[in-house]
């Protein structure tokens, strides 16, 4: 069972904002809070899940691996985003799951959520533009992987991680790169020495510094 705290927390998040008072009691009454230390495995690709879980605080990484130690992070999960409405429904993971960070999760299984449904439908319409919206981003890395090279592909990671300032700063580790494009850090770095090479990027210590910005992102479509 939820504490009042948590329920205020629920009615922060906008799927939730315009629950019905009985949606929320039930919410209130099924729900589950758990704390996990970061590193911790929520689940496995293959495991039986049948919860909606909700960040409370911290971050959860959702990734594809194999068994050469490959990693493609999908998305990663902040405070008051949601994650496993897709596996909700078919009950197995098609992911894996961990947290970045200390974290705590609150979370609904699928009988509270449909009881939810068919107080609020309006719950299940935002939850469906949710879904959407995962399903395009996951379309897009689909496409990019299938149909680019590595070095178009980070072109596009760096532009999109760009920091204000005349260098426009990336300040990311190489293996969240890697992991972030489904390949290694020697693939990684290797695509960073050509574009040093090119003139387009310098780097100091762990950060990268876009010299040129225009012909960086020149003939990527970035949007």
């Amino acid at each position: 069972m939820l504490s009042d705290s948590d329920l205020e927390f629920l009615r922060s998040i906008p799927i939730f904002k315009e629950a019905a008072k009985d949606a929320l009691s039930l919410m209130k009454k099924d729900g589950m809070k758990r704390q996990y230390l970061k590193g911790e495995s929520i689940f496995w690709t293959g495991d039986r899940v049948e919860r909606l879980f909700i960040v409370q605080s911290g971050c959860i990484e959702i990734y594809k691996d194999d068994r050469e130690g490959h990693r493609l992070t999908l998305w990663k999960c902040y405070d008051r985003e949601l994650f496993c409405l897709a596996t909700l429904y078919v009950k197995k993971a098609f992911a894996n799951a961990t947290c970045v960070t200390d974290s705590t999760l609150i979370s609904f299984d699928r009988h509270t959520l449909d009881k939810v449904l068919a107080l609020c439908p309006q719950v299940g319409t935002d939850l469906l533009m949710c879904l959407s919206g995962k399903l395009a981003c996951y379309s897009a890395m689909t496409d990019d992987i299938a149909f680019h090279d590595i070095t178009f592909r980070l072109k596009k990671l760096l532009y999109a991680n760009a920091g204000q300032g005349p260098h426009h700063a990336v300040d990311m580790r190489l293996e969240d790169m890697a992991s972030r494009l489904g390949t290694c850090k020697e693939v990684i770095s290797r695509a960073l020495r050509s574009l040093k090479k090119d003139g387009l990027i310098t780097r100091r210590g762990r950060k990268i510094l876009i010299l040129d910005l225009e012909r960086l992102i020149d003939g990527i479509a970035c949007k």
